[in-house]
């Protein structure tokens, strides 16, 4: 199949080029439009605590998190009683309550209203709050405009809030996929020169990378318009497609170089080669990876599903342009893909030097035992040795994964220059509110009033009982303005009717201050408290209540529990999958078994990486971060899925080309030598392009980013050295002819697909003695 696939994209190579420059053309377009279609990301979980509490919230106070915007003025010469700065306040409101495009709901002026929670306790700033009917992402659209509106001489002004700090968030994303752009893609170029010691070659890789980069962000736009995405999307797209797709051409372009020699530069017969046994590998290594993505559909959430889903994308599209367009570029190329600038320079100063003709054949083709094979070989007379030093050290690494725990991350790794984070930080400081309480939301069932003296009385208590938590800095509610078992007067309950408690008398708002910041674990732990004493409180006091617990901590608590509830069907999914996948790939029973659990310990290595590094903080200060609580809680999930699949890249490298060989020979140590011989160089230099791709997550700002970044770095540093170059050989050596086992009825079936046929008749070992193993 694959040979007659490489065979009519030769004979149509041009038709195939031109295609592609038409969807190229059609695909920068929408690609360029990405950014406007893409958000936060929707973490909240449908009909859970949070999005009920949020719902109210929204309906009863005017509070939604995701309308409401803070501006925090800060008076530079005085106080808030200085009448110039009141003036300069009054003015300020003025303009945001005229501005029809902010369709202005609810705003609180503390000057008006005297809000203490919004009155710096130095008295030296206010905060403006007002929230809008603007949907989410058209309020982002204003904040610059905002900001503009608001800037007042003798004030410092920060405009923050959900809204703003995504519109932050959006730019600086952006911002920060250039500046690793400008990086990490000169550093490709250069290990792709030293690879292939040809310009055209090195050349292809990266044309091929922005193809598929680009047909993947146009993708991304089209499906943004139906499934809410992340700007986490776009990220991900990029630099998972640089190293994907280069990876992808790399082994094609060097396969194809390989067989031009030995085919004597006919660029027919070397394509149909390359498709045939490259093309192979590289299409059942694409699924694979696919595969492992997809599982991240099954979890059901939003935010998972959209980076599943571009995650996805990355490498169907680089397998589509690598078993298309490559093809038919190397077709029109032939021996030009050799092509090198030292023989140009040559040619166009007139100068001919002599040289001797030098077979075009690699060198490793002439060689009798090159490093990798040595490797293999000495890896191989003592597997047992050498598997277990390979193993005990990825026991190891895995090991403080044990102690991983989970955790959003505060403010600490924030570029504290973006106004949003500013304004958030100064808030925390200053004022007795913080940006992010978490909400108490209490309605009576039936139609009684949260005023009656029982509710009343319950919500007292409920409140005394908070303020016992040690986490819990204040907690103010509407019991902090109404008298205890009197009728309130009117001036009191002006006081607390649409903060506190609803106009219609039926919803009743307690809010809640935490020591530490959205985001750690001890604020999850609080939120998870005030759960367990609520329920309490809905069997006892509150008899007849219902009581959600809101806010954006509780909301994340709500969609970690979703999403790791899922997990364990992730798992299960990726596993299943991917063992049929190689099973059909490899034809064996063993080999995707060994594949599947030598995965499964690189991944463990990479959580106890991440443990070691971003929650313990080893070397924390060369990599320029502050140690958090946890890895963010979509890592984890999110490496599984991704590492499950680009792991295997190198094992169907790898493993296909020693299949190749023992198809031919029958013999499986020289069979495992020469494949690692012949693909040890090239899943080296695939690696280090992957680690140097992925390394573009570090020159972010985004500690969450970081963390899966590094991840991946880590994991696949880890599974080219240790485990391709060390286990694999020594595991295939121990099971011998077990390594190629299938039931007897599957023989023939296993013997299908014979790759190398009668052109290879080279034997880079000596052959192995009949009966060996």
């Amino acid at each position: 199949m694959f040979a007659r696939f490489g065979t009519f994209m030769y004979r149509r190579r041009w038709y195939v080029i031109g295609l592609w420059v038409l969807v190229l053309f059609l695909s920068v377009g929408l690609a360029s439009q990405v950014g406007s279609v893409l958000g936060p990301g929707d973490f909240t979980i449908g009909g859970s605590d949070s999005i009920k509490a949020s719902a109210v919230l929204d309906t009863k106070f005017h509070q939604s998190d995701a309308r409401t915007s803070l501006i925090v003025l800060k008076n530079l010469h005085g106080t808030i009683a200085d009448m110039t700065f009141q003036r300069d306040v009054a003015a300020v409101v003025g303009k945001i309550r005229a501005d029809r495009a902010l369709r202005i709901e609810y705003l609180d002026d503390p000057l008006q209203t005297h809000n203490k929670q919004l009155i710096s306790r130095d008295r030296r700033a206010v905060i403006i709050l007002f929230s809008s009917r603007l949907p989410e992402a058209d309020i982002q659209a204003q904040i610059g405009r905002l900001r503009t509106l608001v800037h007042t001489r003798g004030i410092q002004s920060y405009v923050t809030g959900t809204p703003a700090s995504q519109e932050d968030y959006a730019v600086q994303a952006q911002n920060d996929l250039q500046k690793g752009d400008s990086i990490t893609v000169p550093v490709l170029l250069i290990i792709l020169l030293v690879v292939f010691g040809s310009i055209v070659a090195a050349g292809l890789p990266l044309v091929l990378a922005a193809c598929s980069i680009s047909v993947s962000l146009a993708l991304v736009y089209i499906f943004a318009h139906y499934v809410t995405s992340s700007v986490y999307v776009a990220n991900v797209v990029e630099v998972l497609g640089l190293g994907v797709s280069i990876d992808y051409s790399l082994f094609i372009v060097s396969r194809f170089r390989e067989e031009l020699a030995r085919s004597s530069g006919d660029r027919e017969a070397a394509i149909v080669q390359t498709m045939q046994t490259t093309g192979r590998a590289v299409f059942f290594s694409g699924l694979t990876v696919a595969i492992g993505l997809s599982s991240l559909f099954f979890t059901g959430i939003s935010f998972t599903v959209s980076l599943g889903l571009g995650g996805m994308l990355v490498p169907l599209c680089a397998l589509l342009v690598a078993m298309t367009l490559l093809p038919a570029l190397l077709g029109v190329l032939g021996p030009r893909v050799n092509f090198r600038a030292r023989h140009w320079i040559m040619v166009r100063t007139g100068v001919r030097r002599q040289e001797p003709v030098r077979d075009q054949t690699p060198a490793y083709e002439h060689s009798d035992g090159g490093i990798w094979q040595r490797l293999a070989l000495f890896t191989m007379r003592r597997p047992i040795v050498t598997g277990a030093i390979a193993l005990a050290i990825l026991l190891l690494l895995a090991a403080p994964a044990t102690q991983l725990q989970l955790a959003y991350g505060g403010l600490k790794n924030q570029p504290k220059n973006v106004e949003s984070v500013a304004g958030f930080i100064y808030m925390q400081s200053h004022f007795p509110s913080s940006p992010d309480p978490t909400s108490i939301v209490l309605q009576p069932s039936g139609s009684r009033s949260v005023l009656s003296r029982p509710v009343q009385a319950g919500i007292r208590s409920l409140e005394q009982a908070l303020r016992r938590d040690p986490e819990v800095v204040s907690v103010t509610g509407p019991t902090d303005y109404l008298p205890a078992g009197a009728t309130p007067t009117p001036g009191q309950l002006k006081q607390v009717i649409g903060r506190f408690i609803s106009p219609d008398r039926g919803t009743a708002l307690i809010t809640v201050v935490p020591r530490h910041e959205v985001g750690t674990s001890a604020n999850e732990r609080m939120v998870r408290r005030i759960r367990i004493l609520a329920h309490g409180f809905e069997a006892g006091a509150l008899n007849g209540t219902n009581i959600f617990v809101g806010g954006a901590a509780a909301g994340y608590i709500d969609w970690n529990d979703a999403l790791y509830s899922k997990f364990p069907f992730v798992i299960a999914l990726v596993l299943i999958l991917t063992y049929g996948f190689l099973f059909f790939a490899f034809r064996s029973v063993f080999l995707p078994l060994k594949a599947v659990l030598l995965n499964l310990l690189s991944v463990g290595a990479a959580y106890g990486v991440l443990e070691l590094v971003f929650q313990q903080g080893l070397a924390h200060t060369q990599l320029g971060f502050v140690p958090e609580d946890g890895i963010a809680p979509w890592v984890p999930v999110f490496l599984f899925a991704f590492l499950f699949g680009l792991s295997m890249d190198y094992e169907v490298f790898l493993i296909s080309r020693i299949r190749e060989r023992w198809l031919f020979t029958g013999y499986n140590r020289e069979s495992v030598a020469f494949g690692l011989e012949r693909t040890g160089r090239l899943i080296t230099s695939a690696a280090l392009i992957m680690v140097v791709a992925f390394s573009g997550f570090q020159i972010g700002h985004e500690i969450q980013l970081r963390e899966f970044g590094f991840g991946l770095m880590a994991s696949v540093a880890i599974d080219a050295t240790l485990i391709r170059v060390i286990l694999v050989p020594s595991i295939m050596e121990l099971m011998g002819k077990w390594n190629w086992w299938v039931p007897d009825r599957l023989r023939t079936w296993q013997k299908h697909g014979v790759m190398e046929g009668d052109t290879e008749t080279e034997t880079l070992a000596k052959p192995e003695p009949a009966g060996a193993s």
